[in-house]
């Protein structure tokens, strides 16, 4: 088909390093093409695929071909529906996976539910990742109690974006727990973004006064 007849071509094209796919509608069906592509192309380490409803089959796919990677260091999946179930399958890939840096995967529909399976699949991730992207999602205090407990796994992760996600003071005390717990002496967390998650002035304080404290 159609498709297949563009993605062939850069199987083996070993001049392409970034490859932009954004808002292109590929569906489900084109989160095999895509794996496709990461999967034979060895020369790709940026990948945007944002805003194509792949959905959590098209997750998945890319989900095994993370597991057969090691040159990818960037993949933008926001705005793409997977939910809860397609980052369960997307990070089960990122367990067998050593060079994902920076990931997003902001505006995806993810719940506590979700970032539970992914907080759970980081005690055996080993990659590298350094940028975690999850704005605009559904995490609630809940699920950000979740990823904050299990930081520690995270050791190389320096940027972490919750922006949005209705986490509220709740979520500030999770955040508050991690940041000054012993197991994440050696966590390397150096930017976060909490913005517009109905959070308080009191609760804003009491983080500020934390951050101040460490």
């Amino acid at each position: 088909d159609g498709m297949h007849m563009f993605v062939e071509p850069l199987f083996h094209n070993e001049c392409i390093e970034r490859l932009i796919v954004n808002d292109v509608q590929l569906g489900a069906r084109g989160g095999r093409y895509i794996s496709e592509i990461i999967h034979y192309n060895n020369s790709i380490t940026d990948l945007d695929a944002s805003s194509n409803n792949l959905g959590s089959k098209g997750a998945a796919e890319i989900g095994s071909a993370l597991c057969n990677t090691f040159s990818l260091r960037r993949l933008k999946m926001g705005y793409n529906n997977i939910g809860d179930k397609g980052l369960k399958q997307l990070a089960s890939g990122m367990t067998r996976n050593k060079s994902l840096q920076i990931l997003d995967i902001c505006n995806n529909n993810i719940g506590p539910p979700g970032i539970k399976q992914f907080a759970l699949l980081m005690e055996d991730i080993t990659s590298a990742l350094q940028v975690l992207d999850l704005s605009n999602n559904f995490l609630a205090a809940e699920g950000c109690r979740e990823l904050m407990e299990h930081m520690p796994h995270l050791r190389q992760l320096s940027t972490l974006s919750l922006r949005n996600n209705d986490i509220g003071d709740v979520g500030v005390f999770y955040i508050q727990a991690a940041l000054t717990s012993q197991m994440c002496e050696n966590c390397s967390l150096n930017a976060l973004d909490i913005s517009e998650n109905n959070i308080s002035y009191e609760g804003t304080k009491f983080l500020c006064d934390v951050i101040d404290d460490s």
